[in-house]
């Protein structure tokens, strides 16, 4: 009743005392009853906001250091929560419960950063340290194991209990404390976890998002776990990573999984653009060209490409609709550029060219030619020397 309809305590005197108060007692009782009429309606408007302390999105930031506890978030996690703002605390408060219950799967972990951290990242556990060959056979050097997983990288002992998180850096050292205070909390047995930060990282996991790009044309469509770039009008379509700065390409690697969906023409294909200055269309692009057969190093200067290096596959065809692990590396050496390009894990291309006036620029996924269409699922920018953290096991 309180919410609708306003209760005064003069209205509760009968009406011949409310009028002779009027002509006669210049409102005296009125203003006598004021003073209890504020303490009353105070006191209503607390029972009324009682049920917003059990809510997340109405409950004052003051209370909700209590309505976390409620969630399972005790003073012993104080050391966590402290850590955000109430903005972010209740983000976390409204995902606790499925949280709990899902506490040590990959998918929780990820979540819970993301709500606690504005990072993207991915996961690789003891499965994705696996080769996984299609053949397989008895001999003494598998020693009665299963021959058809083969270890891929890391420690010969215990690797079931070891996972390899990258995460794009926070950028600052509180972020960092963080995220890994976050992923301690959420090992169900004490695993071990190596944290290695990235400079940008997309897996296009969310349909629609173009968040994270600006477009060169075109606008591309993310479904399905990857980018889409169509076929256009433009000689020359792509995407960039809008990254707040550019990235200094004396300290960084870039890779990507793509694959060429349809090529009418040679001299086009697609690929990983990289110290890109998308203002004047000046950079460099490892290109996937189908209908040659090869994989072409091509700098533009002002939109225009000219081939400076290539890898020819011979017997080996490239194919459409096959993705592709592409990687680069641009190492300024003196007056001159290093690039070295590498398909699938296999060095392809090593070029040494002219050192550009600025090694600063942009990453992203370029196509050549008006029938190339392409697609991307994941792409990765890596600093070099490598920024790393391990959560040991029992720590």
């Amino acid at each position: 009743m309180a919410d609708e309809l306003t209760l005064e305590m003069y209205d509760f005197l009968i009406a011949p005392i409310r009028a002779k108060d009027m002509h006669e007692g210049a409102l005296f009782a009125k203003r006598l009853l004021e003073g209890g009429q504020e303490v009353w309606s105070d006191t209503q408007t607390k029972i009324s906001d009682l049920k917003k302390l059990w809510s997340i999105t109405d409950c004052p930031d003051e209370f909700l250091k209590y309505l976390k506890n409620i969630v399972g978030w005790t003073k012993e996690l104080n050391y966590i929560t402290d850590q955000l703002d109430d903005d972010t605390l209740r983000r976390l408060i409204s995902v606790s419960a499925a949280m709990w219950k899902r506490r040590g799967a990959e998918i929780a972990i990820k979540e819970v950063v993301n709500v606690a951290l504005p990072s993207r990242l991915r996961i690789w556990n003891w499965f994705d340290m696996r080769w996984i060959t299609d053949e397989t056979a008895m001999d003494e050097q598998r020693q009665g194991r299963d021959s058809w997983l083969l270890p891929f990288p890391g420690p010969a002992d215990n690797a079931e209990y070891y996972s390899i998180i990258r995460v794009v850096d926070p950028g600052t050292t509180e972020g960092r404390k963080l995220l890994t205070d976050m992923i301690r909390l959420m090992r169900p047995v004490s695993e071990r976890y190596t944290i290695i930060y990235l400079k940008f990282l997309d897996l296009f996991e969310v349909g629609g998002d173009l968040s994270q790009w600006d477009l060169l044309s075109q606008t591309p469509t993310v479904a399905d776990g990857h980018l889409e770039l169509a076929a256009g009008s433009a000689a020359v379509n792509g995407a960039f990573a809008n990254i707040e700065d550019s990235i200094d390409w004396e300290n960084v690697i870039a890779s990507a999984r793509l694959r060429v969906m349809t090529q009418t023409a040679i001299n086009q294909g697609a690929g990983l653009a990289f110290c890109w200055d998308t203002i004047n269309s000046d950079g460099f692009v490892a290109r996937i060209d189908v209908q040659q057969n090869r994989l072409s190093l091509v700098e533009y200067t002002a939109g225009s490409g000219i081939e400076v290096a290539y890898y020819d596959f011979g017997s080996y065809p490239l194919q459409t609709e096959v993705w592709y692990g592409l990687r680069v590396q641009a190492t300024p050496v003196f007056s001159s550029l290093h690039i070295h390009v590498y398909l699938d894990g296999e060095e392809r291309i090593v070029y040494n060219g002219f050192l550009p006036t600025r090694l600063k620029g942009a990453v992203g996924i370029l196509q050549a030619g008006t029938g190339t269409t392409s697609e991307c699922d994941e792409i990765e920018v890596l600093r070099i020397p490598v920024e790393s953290e391990l959560i040991d096991i029992n720590t």
